[in-house]
């Protein structure tokens, strides 16, 4: 997997069994934010190549996708990141009070990181076509 040369977060993915890559396929994700590092373990939702590519974090906290469709001398690729409802009370049962303070940052440094991954993609498939 490619990830590490484009996200600013995560360093480098791998697929827990490469033989199964698409739909319900799950990977490994190594992350630096700069202030702590971790790793998480998500499942491929929707895996249509040149369409999107969709995986959920977790037991389905947060979902991030990549959605491409065709405009006019290119395509158009959109990066998408949604907190979904179980994670608030996930956020509640972990953080407590701060819950809301911890999950606004993240949703801030998701959002932040969004247009530089994008411009990352851009350079690599101008540089490769």
């Amino acid at each position: 997997m490619r990830t590490g040369e484009w996200s600013p977060v995560c360093r480098r993915a791998e697929w827990v069994d490469p033989e199964r890559t698409g739909e319900g396929a799950q990977f490994l994700g190594h992350n630096d934010d700069g202030t702590k590092e971790w790793t998480t373990t998500s499942t491929v939702v929707s895996a249509r190549p040149g369409e999107e590519f969709v995986w959920e974090v977790g037991d389905g906290f947060v979902r991030w996708g990549y959605l491409m469709a065709p405009v006019e001398g290119g395509t158009r690729l959109t990066h998408t990141w949604e907190v979904l409802p179980p994670l608030h009370g996930h956020f509640a049962r972990k953080y407590g009070e701060q819950a809301q303070e911890v999950l606004a940052h993240r949703a801030e440094s998701a959002h932040a990181s969004i247009p530089r991954t994008l411009e990352t993609i851009k350079g690599i498939v101008e540089r490769e076509a």
